[in-house]
């Protein structure tokens, strides 16, 4: 609701609230250059007082509000180029000068963290003020905004300085401290002991723990685990399974009453507890979000101030190095583990015992060993798995280091960098890059000015890109032709990041993922890409208004053949572009042309409107088709929705008196009596038609602008 010229009454907690608002300010206000989201600027939280319940509801104006206004922006500007920051107060430790740390920040925080990752067409910030900024420190704050020369990512400003966050690797020491023994009188409590964490339990025994309360939400545990704590309790262990959900409250403060009843007093906490749901930000609702953060975020806060009166030697938190990049497709996930890093370094600004371990990517046992796309996924963004043995060694020297927060992992820095070439331009990966060229393309840079001609030049293009697939494909580069794409060539969306990357820095210029598809072969795409260069134009010159599109070719010749007795017409499926029938023109005798049809909206001709009337459609076509075929003979094929369209046009056909096809072939094409047309309605919801096409996931396909462009195709198609 607007109550002025520029004021609006909004619901924070409803993305259709926000959309309605920015749809509002696009017609009547122009341009959006950026939104500022100070929803979580509260200073008058009293930690001592607080309850979990109290930490979750605060995320309505924080991290749940920063997933709804991506959404709608999302929706009311598809192509970006928006300014989204997010501030929280007092959240980070350096400079802090206030007593505790506000944490209830901490997963907006990495929320914001993944979403710089996941939406590189808008410009993400984030900036943590001090608790109580100063007049100086306002007016900075002002001039960051103000700027339009301030890049995404990460800020702290103190006063009048700003600083930003960058990994840095320690060797492993190579000398033990005097080790420190754990309690034997006391006992630990360890959630979420089933995964990574039983092996941590076992390392404890080793450094002289014999009381262990084993925390779960069934009361149980899977046999393999049952069976090692039998083992334990026969070496004269005293180990306990309880009962509770750590994320509430009342539930662990009984099992806690327990635990001290039956039990020594409480020395030490393990909280390992959590769930993963990797998906995109845009596809996260505020139940999803709860139901991740709830035992990282509410288990964490309620053993920290249920145990606030034992005398602890140690409570150590579980978390992920997913929270120090901010992984893309597990925003609920480092929204979580965030909060874990700050609760540790909470805790040690109270002076109490607090380590947080980022770990890296485990292949053995947890969640990654659950999950083999997990794993897939990991080593793409440059994590090497390894065995939880390995990385209880490590945690074994460090420990008595008394680290706050600590990550233990392995990384391919090289390919994490690649992946996540927009965080390496912020410096993040810089301290681990042993040598970096400065366009990280192995020395190599394009200079059209240095070519004689385009031929010389496309020559130069096409060997270039030829080089960098066959780098990432690991095929040899002289079995690489022109003709071939991308595809075919096995370059999946995680690839296809991979090679917008290396070409971006090649020939210094912005590129979109979507841009191999539009351009499918080698040959299309060196094209594509040597008048782009021509040109210099930006990557928005690639979305331009659809009124001013050309209308593309209706018809993709993979191999002319002029002298063909019979044509071929080939019509692809939903979702799909001509590509589909790559290679099959070798396959036929030379007596037939092969003859693809491309819709309009993908393929080559991706910047022009999608057609969404069947009717519409089978009329143009029947007259281009009778054009295209003069006096031959030809045939009509039809994949999936392919079947549906040469249907209707040979109806089209028969309805104006035109030649009739030789024969009709369909292939996967159901009849229309056959199924439920509800469940293929282009207006179902975006979790019902990835159910229905599950290669539309994000888990198929990474990159968020790719995913949502096949997604519009398909609701066309489906319309």
């Amino acid at each position: 609701m607007q109550l002025d010229d520029n004021e609006y009454l909004v619901d924070y907690h409803n993305a259709g609230s926000i959309n309605k608002m920015l749809q509002h300010v696009a017609l009547h206000h122009g341009d959006l250059k950026g939104i500022v989201h100070a929803g979580a600027l509260n200073d008058h939280i009293d930690y001592q007082q607080l309850k979990d319940s109290d930490m979750e509801r605060l995320q309505k104006d924080a991290s749940y509000l920063l997933k709804h206004l991506y959404s709608a922006l999302t929706e009311v500007y598809p192509d970006g180029g928006i300014r989204l920051m997010a501030l929280t107060k007092g959240l980070m430790q350096k400079g802090n000068k206030k007593p505790y740390l506000n944490i209830f920040q901490s997963p907006l925080w990495g929320l914001s963290k993944v979403l710089f990752n996941e939406a590189p067409t808008f410009q993400v910030q984030r900036i943590d003020m001090s608790y109580f900024p100063e007049r100086e420190e306002v007016t900075a704050l002002g001039n960051m905004i103000a700027s339009t020369e301030l890049g995404g990512g990460e800020y702290l400003l103190r006063e009048n300085d700003f600083y930003k966050s960058f990994l840095k690797s320690e060797p492993i020491p190579t000398f033990q401290l005097e080790q420190k023994t754990l309690s034997a009188e006391g006992a630990y409590v360890v959630t979420g002991f089933r995964g990574a964490a039983f092996p941590v339990v076992q390392w404890l025994q080793k450094r002289g723990v014999r009381n262990f309360a084993l925390i779960s939400r069934s009361g149980s545990a899977i046999e393999e685990v049952m069976k090692r704590i039998s083992e334990m309790r026969e070496t004269g262990l005293k180990v306990v399974i309880v009962k509770a959900d750590v994320s509430d409250f009342d539930s662990l403060s009984s099992a806690l009453g327990i635990i001290r009843t039956n039990m020594p007093k409480i020395k030490g906490v393990v909280h390992a507890a959590g769930v993963i749901e990797a998906c995109r930000i845009n596809e996260l609702d505020e139940r999803g979000l709860a139901k991740v953060l709830a035992p990282k975020m509410r288990g964490a806060w309620n053993l920290h101030s249920l145990t606030l009166q034992d005398q602890l030697e140690t409570f150590l938190m579980f978390s992920s190095a997913s929270s120090l990049i901010g992984l893309s497709g597990q925003g609920s996930y480092v929204a979580a583990n965030t909060f874990i890093d700050q609760m540790a370094h909470f805790r040690n600004k109270l002076n109490l015992s607090a380590t947080a371990i980022n770990w890296g990517v485990i292949s053995d046992v947890g969640m990654v060993a659950d999950e083999v796309e997990l794993e897939r996924y990991a080593r793409a963004q440059g994590f090497i798995p390894f065995k939880m043995q390995e990385a209880v060694e490590v945690l074994d020297k460090i420990f008595d280091m008394q680290p706050i927060q600590k990550g233990i992992m392995q990384m391919d820095i090289e390919t994490a960098a690649a992946y996540y070439d927009q965080l390496a331009d912020t410096g993040f990966f810089e301290n681990l890059l042993q040598t970096r060229e400065a366009d990280e393309a192995n020395g190599e840079q394009f200079d059209m000015g240095s070519y004689v001609g385009k031929d010389e030049a496309l020559d130069a293009i096409r060997s270039l890109v030829t080089a960098k697939v066959a780098s990432i494909t690991k095929a040899s580069s002289s079995m690489i032709t022109g003709s071939m794409t991308f595809k075919n060539l096995g370059v999946d969306s995680l690839m296809a990041i991979q090679l917008r990357n290396q070409l971006e820095a090649v020939f210094n210029t912005k590129l979109a993922v979507t841009n191999f598809w539009k351009h499918p072969s080698i040959t299309d795409f060196a094209n594509f890409l040597y008048k782009k260069l021509e040109e210099t134009v930006s990557i928005e010159a690639e979305h331009d208004n659809v009124s001013e599109v050309k209308e593309g070719n209706w018809f993709v010749k993979p191999s002319p053949n002029p002298n063909a007795n019979i044509k071929l017409f080939c019509f692809h499926d939903a979702g799909g572009s001509s590509s589909l029938y790559q290679g099959w023109a070798e396959l036929l005798d030379d007596n037939i042309e092969l003859i693809a049809v491309e819709l309009p909206g993908r393929g080559s001709r991706m910047a022009e409107q999608t057609l969404e009337n069947m009717s519409d459609l089978a009329d143009k076509l029947s007259g281009l088709i009778e054009a295209e075929a003069g006096q031959k003979p030809f045939v009509f094929f039809g994949h999936s929705m392919g079947g549906a369209v040469l249907l209707e046009v040979t109806r089209k056909l028969r309805d104006y008196g035109l030649p009739f096809p030789l024969q009709l072939f369909t292939s996967s094409t159901p009849a229309l009596d056959a199924y439920n047309h509800q469940d293929v309605a282009y207006e179902i919801s975006e979790e019902e038609l990835i159910s229905r096409f599950p290669h539309l996931s994000s888990e198929n396909i990474e990159d968020e602008e790719l995913r949502q462009l096949f997604i519009k195709i398909i609701r066309a198609d489906l319309k």
